[in-house]
């Protein structure tokens, strides 16, 4: 006679809980997406701080154009920042290579369908799924560093950058 899970059973319980930890462990770091399983590694402290700063000096500039045209007095600055000038900001901090830079921390060592794979030769031509794992592997990597939501984030960062902007003291 076997047993289910259902009953009262010790060792049924501790193996279900060991299959679950083993399936949360495979799947950890993993997206699927149009039925293709891909999984990315977590990048180590130092390169995620390095792609971390390169990120910031390319976006925070374009968040900052942004934030400023929310404070815009039309009388005294003349007509507002739009976002179709925030974003010529931010594409006039790319500098050609960061994009590519962003692919190479994050997906050097992905596997697709449980296979390392090379990221630039899979992508090749499919650039909408190439997205969707970046924008997954960059959500794994930082989104903790947002735990309390992006106006603190943004706030926290700018106090380890600069931290008299942290200081509520006036001059």
């Amino acid at each position: 006679m076997s047993r289910n899970f259902n009953d009262n059973n010790p060792a049924a319980d501790i193996a279900a809980k060991v299959a679950q930890n083993v399936k949360q462990e495979l799947t950890k770091n993993t997206i699927e997406i149009d039925g293709v399983s891909y999984k990315i590694d977590l990048l180590n402290a130092e390169d995620g701080l390095d792609l971390w700063e390169n990120l910031m000096k390319v976006i925070l500039p374009s968040v900052g154009t942004g934030l400023d045209s929310m404070q815009h007095d039309p009388i005294i600055d003349g007509s507002p920042t739009t976002f179709t000038e925030a974003m010529s900001h931010l594409s006039n901090r790319l500098d050609g290579q960061t994009l590519k830079r962003v692919s190479i921390s994050l997906l050097t060592d992905m596997e697709v369908n449980g296979s390392k794979v090379n990221w630039s030769d899979h992508f090749k031509g499919n650039y909408g799924t190439w997205r969707k794992v970046v924008k997954f592997a960059l959500k794994e990597n930082f989104s903790s560093f947002f735990e309390d939501g992006w106006v603190d984030g943004v706030q926290d960062l700018m106090t380890m950058v600069r931290p008299v902007m942290g200081s509520s003291s006036a001059e």
